[in-house]
């Protein structure tokens, strides 16, 4: 039984010691995994756009690998697919069903950049009747020889893309886009942290401030360190005096046990001899008083 006491608080300190490191390296590195997240986030829609179901001249496979793509990644809106003419010729939103809506964004800046420069165009937009923030990325459709066949892009939500990146962390965090707060995990109005910047692909001024203290700690923490010291202290003197009392009060137990033990032996080998004594007497008598003698 103690053996196993001993196993489970062993299991239980080292679980806390561990819990204790990791959250010191989420506060150490939350700036750099946020960044990584977010290259890592490009990097997938990068595989996606050089797919050979988006090469290809039929529509259903390069759908079907954006349905897949958008259940892997919840932070991912809309999937968007043109020809070479910039008409839209599949878009796919979640939650509904896909459409071939053929109209055309060849006037849109995006489709402009990445149809005559064959490279990726990353930009934000607002979404003013919901109040949300989204990224915009787009990049070519190209076969070979560098030949421009179309252009594939995503709409990623801001806000779904850092909660999706939230349901790892334990450390407390507030994103601000700008002077705006865009999004908080476990933040509180009394935290206080460092502001660092993110580098996310088509924005311009995001940062992220991580809790590091609370405001006036030390004030606090000494309070309660010399209220709690002197109580601390007179528990020690208390804790120290009980074994002397208890030692003294044993002793003395047992030093009346042993005096009525004794006085108890006393009585009855008094009593024995007493009674031997009496029947000598008696037999004496008897001899005396015996006629035949």
């Amino acid at each position: 039984m103690m053996r196993q006491r001993s196993l489970t608080v062993f299991v239980v300190f080292f679980s806390l010691l561990f819990l204790k490191v990791a959250t010191g390296n989420c506060e150490q590195n939350l700036q750099e995994r946020l960044n990584d997240y977010f290259v890592q986030l490009d990097a997938d829609f990068a595989k996606v756009a050089d797919a050979g179901a988006v090469r290809s001249t039929s529509l259903r496979p390069a759908e079907r690998l954006f349905v897949r793509e958008m259940r892997k990644n919840q932070a991912y809106t809309i999937f968007l697919r043109t020809n070479s003419k910039g008409v839209v010729i599949s878009e796919v939103v979640r939650g509904e069903k896909v459409e071939r809506p053929m109209r055309s964004v060849s006037d849109q800046r995006w489709f402009q950049v990445v149809s005559k420069k064959n490279e990726a165009y990353y930009s934000l937009i607002k979404d003013t009747d919901r109040g949300r923030y989204y990224l915009l990325w787009t990049r070519p459709i190209l076969k070979r020889g560098d030949r421009f066949v179309g252009a594939v892009a995503v709409k990623i939500d801001l806000w779904d893309s850092f909660y999706e990146f939230s349901n790892s962390m334990y450390v407390p965090f507030l994103v601000k886009l700008g002077r705006k707060s865009l999004f908080s995990h476990k933040w509180e109005n009394g935290l206080i942290g460092a502001e660092k910047p993110l580098t996310i692909q088509g924005i311009d001024r995001i940062s992220v401030i991580y809790i590091q203290e609370k405001k006036q700690p030390s004030t606090v923490a000494q309070k309660d360190t010399a209220v709690t010291a002197a109580p601390v202290a007179a528990s020690t003197v208390q804790n120290k005096e009980p074994p002397k009392t208890s030692k003294k009060k044993g002793g003395g137990g047992l030093l009346v046990f042993l005096l009525v033990l004794l006085f108890g032996g006393i009585g009855i080998a008094s009593f024995m001899l007493v009674a031997w004594m009496r029947r000598r007497a008696l037999l004496k008598r008897i001899d005396e008083d015996d006629p035949l003698l």
